[in-house]
């Protein structure tokens, strides 16, 4: 009978008629339905503005986790473009940059290319050493 109410399905004639007939006050009959079809009514949409917070915060969690995975591939592919770069600069492959090579390194247009592209300028390279 409360699912008919909610629902407003047979509202007027079977639920509210039946208790008025039994002796319920009229008015009092009249407001208790509409303060139990408000109740459930607010409760629904509740349960929809619940629903709808919680996929918008998964979805935001979603893509800040892909976000800061986002940032650490940035961050190894910079960190790789330096080893290559450093490692071309290593002229005797020792494994080790000399203060020398690097100088000549910072001389070559297309290493100084290299770290522009890297947003290095020279003068911060040559502070890097």
């Amino acid at each position: 009978t409360l699912i008919q109410v909610a629902t407003t399905e047979a509202w007027g004639d079977e639920v509210v008629q039946k208790l008025i007939q039994d002796g319920y006050n009229q008015h009092f009959v009249q407001w208790s339905f509409k303060v139990y079809v408000f109740l459930i009514v607010y409760c629904v949409f509740n349960v929809a503005i619940a629903a709808f917070v919680h996929q918008t915060t998964t979805a935001h969690q979603e893509d800040e986790a892909e976000r800061l995975r986002q940032v650490r591939r940035d961050k190894q592919l910079y960190v790789d473009k330096l080893t290559d770069l450093f490692e071309d600069a290593d002229e005797d492959q020792s494994g080790t940059l000399t203060y020398d090579e690097f100088c000549a390194m910072l001389k070559k247009p297309a290493l100084s290319e290299q770290l522009e592209e890297l947003e290095i300028t020279v003068s911060e390279a040559q502070e890097l050493w």
